[in-house]
This record gives structure tokens, sequence and C-alpha cells, in this order.
């Protein structure tokens, strides 16, 4: 788990992986997966649509286009990979970019130690199987990608991040401002 995990949550952690699995040029073995936490079968349908897109690029720029395989292969860690940035320049780059589609699903750490959604201040708790809930380092704000009903009867937020507030006008100026 360790080569994979960033403690700014779920988002940067699944590029790792991805990245881990781009270096080997193979899938992950079911022990790998157990080692690190990773649902086989999801990273396996998940491989799956990566493949799907890099087809469907494939057909709709043809052959002729040389970034399609590169963004989609092992040339994307030369692309985007560590390359330029020092790992917390990479971490911030990816949360921002989920942050600029995910700016409506964001929660706010209240004085009394739970998150609430920026619009409409519904009491949400991290996911146990987030990152952020074990490893994370505290932070003002989290964005997440859905929600679901928790097992002690709250909202449970999942894959999830710790992001900068700031972010919000930045990146979303035409919603927060």
């Amino acid at each position: 788990m360790a080569d994979i995990l960033d403690r700014s949550g779920d988002h940067v952690t699944m590029v790792h992986l991805f990245d881990l699995i781009d270096h080997s040029n193979r899938m992950l073995s079911e022990e790998e997966c157990r080692e690190r936490f990773v649902n086989r079968t999801a990273l396996q349908r998940a491989m799956d649509v990566r493949n799907q897109l890099n087809r469907f690029l494939k057909r709709r720029f043809g052959g002729v286009s040389r970034y399609h395989n590169e963004w989609l292969g092992s040339k994307r860690r030369e692309i985007v990979g560590s390359h330029g940035f020092d790992s917390e320049e990479r971490s911030e780059a990816i949360r921002k970019c989920v942050c600029a589609g995910f700016f409506m699903n964001v929660a706010k750490l209240n004085n009394d130690g739970r998150y609430y959604t920026l619009r409409g201040k519904f009491a949400v708790s991290v996911s146990p199987s987030s990152v952020l809930h074990r490893y994370g380092d505290g932070s003002d704000y989290i964005l997440f990608g859905e929600t679901y009903d928790g097992k002690g009867g709250g909202v449970d937020v999942r894959p999830c991040s710790s992001m900068n507030g700031l972010w919000l006008r930045q990146l979303a100026p035409h919603y927060w401002m």
C-alpha cells in the first residue's frame, strides 16, 4: 500500500495505482491487489473502460494522432508523470483537476469536527474505505465523488481528497462568486 498511498486522498492514490500498472505493463495479481486493499474486479473494469476510451480515440482521431496512445499508456508517465513536478506539485495538480469537475461536491470541516457540504449544509462523513479516513491529514475542505448511506445511518462520501478552499473561486468562479 505504501507504494501507491498519497495522504491527500483517494484521487491521487488512484493515479498512483494506474502508474504502477503502466510501469509494470501488466495487471496486478490477486495477491498484489490484496496487499494494496484494491478490488481486482473493479480495477479490471477500470482498465477495460480505459482501453475502450483508447479505442474510441483511435477511431475518432485515426491512427495519425501521435497523442492518443501516449495519454493512456506507458508513455503517459513521460508526459504527465513526476517529470517536471515534485510529488506535492503533482498531487495538487491532480486534485485541482478533480476540483474543477466536482466543484459542487465540496464539504467544509465545522467546529464540531464534522464535515458539512457547502451547498445544502448536509453533514457527511469520510468513508471508512477512504485513504483520508485512515491515513489522511486533516483538512478544512474535502472534495468527493459520490455520497451513499453509511452504516451508522449517516451519509458517507467517497472517493474523497483534501483540497484548498481558495481553489473554488479560482476553478469555478461562475459558481462560487
